[in-house]
C-alpha cells in the first residue's frame, strides 16, 4: 500500500505541475509565446489529470485485489472466480491500460519539449 500511495502523489503532482504549467504561460500571455504551445500545454494537463481520474476510479479495486491475496494467496488460481469479480477485473484492466497510455504520453511529450535545440550554423 506505501507504493500505491506513492504512485498517487506523484501522479497528483504530475497533474498539478502540468496546470501550473498551463497557469504559468498564460499570464505570460500566449502572444509571446510559439502558437502550439497552448495546446501543448492544455494537452499535456489533459492527459495527467486523465491519469489521476484513472488513478482514484482504480484505487478500490486495487484495495480489493490486495487483500484479497492477503486474505487467499493465490487466489486468481482458483477455479471459476466469481462473474461479478471477472467484471470489475475487466474493467479494472481497460481503466489501468488508459492511465498507463496516458502517462507514457505526457511523459513523452514532455521529454520531447525538454530536448535541446540544435542549431548548425554555416
Amino acid at each position: 500500500l506505501n507504493i500505491q500511495r506513492t504512485y498517487y502523489v506523484l501522479n497528483f503532482m504530475a497533474a498539478l505541475l502540468a496546470m501550473d504549467k498551463y497557469t504559468r504561460d498564460q499570464a505570460l500571455g500566449w502572444e509571446k509565446l510559439p502558437p502550439s504551445r497552448q495546446q501543448y500545454n492544455l494537452g499535456l494537463a489533459t492527459l495527467y489529470v486523465l491519469a489521476l481520474v484513472m488513478t482514484i476510479l482504480n484505487a478500490p479495486f486495487e484495495d480489493q485485489l490486495y487483500w484479497t491475496n492477503r486474505r487467499v494467496p493465490k487466489y486468481w488460481s482458483l477455479e471459476p472466480l466469481n462473474s461479478s469479480f471477472t467484471k470489475d477485473l475487466k474493467l479494472y484492466l481497460v481503466l489501468n491500460f488508459v492511465r498507463q497510455i496516458s502517462l507514457g504520453a505526457a511523459w513523452t511529450m514532455v521529454c520531447m519539449e525538454m530536448q535541446p535545440r540544435v542549431t548548425i550554423r554555416p
